[in-house]
């Protein structure tokens, strides 16, 4: 099972990235189309909710990875 959530799923403009972890260190968040292409490349630091405006991106569907010391999670989200 995951260790993050992303919610909603499909979502528009605003996609918000979850953790039921606490991670001490940074977190890094990919967005990849379904051709691999990397779309969105960030580093954040979690505060349990993170907030990404996906405005930019096109409808579609995407893979989005959060890595960080302890856990890589790959889920899929729908942008309508």
């Amino acid at each position: 099972a995951s260790l993050i959530d992303i919610y909603p799923n499909p979502g528009k403009n605003e996609l918000y990235i979850s953790s039921r972890e606490n991670f001490n260190g940074p977190s890094q968040i990919l967005i990849a189309n379904t051709a691999g292409e990397i779309i969105l490349q960030k580093q954040i630091w979690f505060n349990s909710v993170y907030k990404l405006n996906t405005s930019d991106l096109s409808q579609g569907i995407y893979l989005i990875q959060v890595i960080n010391d302890k856990n890589i999670s790959t889920l899929k989200w729908i942008k309508n």
